[in-house]
């Protein structure tokens, strides 16, 4: 039987590994870095990442209140996007 919005166990796995994949590659942007705005607009980007890490953990304990578009969709958006701040 499969429940709506609880994550197995391998799924999760597979995904926290992707996750944490990104979050490395990231980090290594923000060190390499020498931009300062470069490297907040980096950092915003691994903490959502590490929201979705998070939140990985949170859906395959308990009730599984959370479902895998949830997680995916908090890699990939923002409140601002992409965009750079004008000078």
């Amino acid at each position: 039987m499969i429940e709506e919005g609880k994550m197995s166990d391998r799924i999760a796995r597979v995904l926290s590994l992707g996750i944490k994949r990104k979050i490395v590659t990231i980090g290594n942007q923000i060190r390499s870095s020498d931009n300062i705005e470069e490297k907040i607009d980096l950092m915003s980007k691994q903490n959502s990442a590490l929201a979705a890490l998070i939140l990985t953990g949170i859906s395959v304990g308990g009730e599984g209140l959370l479902s895998k578009g949830q997680i995916l969709s908090s890699l990939f958006s923002e409140e601002f996007g992409d965009r750079k701040p004008q000078a």
